[in-house]
């Protein structure tokens, strides 16, 4: 038996205020994430983009194909007040790109989407990781185990 220490208000208001410090910290994770990306990392992505030729050969990974298909388009476009988020004309794949969670920082209320944490989305897509062969990089079919091509 457990004995109630605690009326069942100051449980739920414990309950209430652990919640909002998860959301708290889940905040503080995007935005030092953030942060580390845009002033840091993110002056690779154009190198890398350029250097590599990724081909996929799962239908499951589309969206995150033509989310890097997006950012290569966006490359040579300063982040700047103006140049903050995709246009909104283009066809932007949230769907498999980015996670639940960050789709509060992706996409703002006005429905615009936002490029750097999008960047940082694609980087790491949503669902399960992909399979040996799924994705690849260069000239060469993608191979699956065992030296099978998936050509």
């Amino acid at each position: 038996m457990i004995c109630p220490v605690a009326g069942e208000s100051t449980l739920k208001a414990l309950a209430a205020e652990a919640a909002a410090n998860e959301a708290r910290y889940r905040a503080r994770v995007r935005t030092v994430l953030r942060s580390s990306y845009s002033n840091h990392w993110r002056r690779m992505l154009s190198p890398l983009l350029n250097v590599l030729e990724l081909k996929c050969n799962n239908t499951a990974y589309r969206p995150v194909m033509d989310a890097i298909d997006l950012l290569k388009r966006y490359l040579d476009q300063p982040i700047a007040k103006e140049g903050a988020f995709f246009d909104e004309a283009e066809k932007i794949p949230l769907a498999g790109v980015v996670r639940e969670e960050w789709r509060k920082a992706v996409v703002d209320e006005r429905g615009r989407v936002e490029r750097i944490p999008y960047e940082l989305c694609a980087g790491q897509p949503a669902g399960r990781p992909a399979a040996a062969g799924d994705l690849g990089a260069g000239g060469e079919p993608v191979a699956k185990p065992g030296g099978r091509s998936a050509a």
